[in-house]
């Protein structure tokens, strides 16, 4: 845990952005982060209790870098979801939860999706959070999508294709990926045909992406000796095909 705080403030000292920092053109957009459902990651740094959290203020910067730079603004959800609050909202960002969405807030959810708006949700590995703790997969089932087991081969790491979403191929990580199924595949693992991330655009213009492996959407460029990773122009590319 000293390492791995260690790590998260060099980062910071490297990329912090500060969070009053003003946008030099209007925004066009809200992405929300869902912070109500078990999140051992992502936590709302307005908060009391998440003030000085190392973590908290590195994953914050970053998503307030990506904001400034494609024009929208974040937002987090601190309580249950409900259909008034993705009403001005273009992308709900859902990272590894670990508790269950109560019913209506699963059909609110599917409502938002279908009539246009778009969903980043990513799962982690049953230390994190798994598949029995959390109902994700009541969320995508209506658009043919679901959540399944783990990659065999835990220490290759993987790679993105050209595609929709990614102009390249980028190098990205991953310690412990689901397989998902359903969408587009266009995350790969490098010692198999298994595939981690998809993709899905739906009729009336709404859009999915699903990742397998949350270290993927952290947008770290370097971890445990690799420096040469590519997750934050990766994330970047993601987010701004969810906001179009």
């Amino acid at each position: 845990m000293k390492t791995e705080t260690s790590f998260f403030v060099c980062l910071i000292l490297i990329g912090f952005l500060n969070l009053s920092f003003v946008q030099s053109e209007p925004v066009k957009h809200t992405i929300l982060i869902d912070v109500s459902h078990g999140q051992r990651v992502w936590f709302d740094p307005s908060q009391p209790e998440n003030r000085n959290n190392i973590r908290t203020e590195y994953l914050t910067s970053m998503i307030e870098n990506t904001s400034i730079s494609l024009h929208v603004q974040i937002g987090f959800l601190n309580n249950k979801i409900k259909k008034e609050d993705l009403m001005d909202c273009k992308v709900l960002f859902i990272h590894a939860p670990s508790s269950k969405f109560e019913a209506d807030e699963v059909k609110d959810i599917i409502h938002f999706v279908e009539n246009g708006g778009s969903l980043f949700l990513a799962m982690e590995e049953d230390r994190w959070t798994t598949l029995e703790k959390t109902n994700v997969n009541d969320i995508i089932k209506p658009f043919g999508m679901q959540f399944g087991g783990l990659i065999n081969d835990k220490t290759s790491d993987g790679y993105s294709i050209v595609s929709e979403l990614t102009p390249k191929s980028y190098k990205i990580p991953y310690h412990a990926p689901r397989i998902v199924k359903g969408g587009i595949p266009f995350c790969f693992s490098n010692s198999s045909d298994e595939y981690f991330g998809t993709y899905k655009t739906l009729d009336k213009g709404g859009k999915i992406v699903l990742m397998g492996d949350g270290m993927i959407s952290l947008s770290l460029n370097s971890w445990q000796g690799k420096n040469d990773e590519q997750c934050n122009e990766f994330m970047n590319n993601v987010l701004k095909w969810l906001l179009n």
